[in-house]
């Protein structure tokens, strides 16, 4: 269980800081009207964790 805890913390940093500066970039190409700095990075981290949770302990078909 605690391989898994560590492979859903590192799942979640990448994911979130991806998640993030790909929006930013988006919104900076496009010209985009921006939310809040604070508002973008609590939906980059709640997508990130939600993407990592079901990646690392629903996966069925990695082991």
């Amino acid at each position: 269980m605690k391989p898994k805890v560590f492979q859903f913390l590192f799942y979640s940093i990448i994911f979130s800081v991806g998640i993030f500066v790909g929006e930013w970039l988006l919104d900076l190409f496009t010209n985009a009207d921006r939310y809040p700095i604070v508002k973008e990075i609590k939906d980059a981290i709640f997508i990130g964790v939600f993407v990592s949770l079901l990646l690392v302990f629903v996966n069925k078909f990695r082991e």
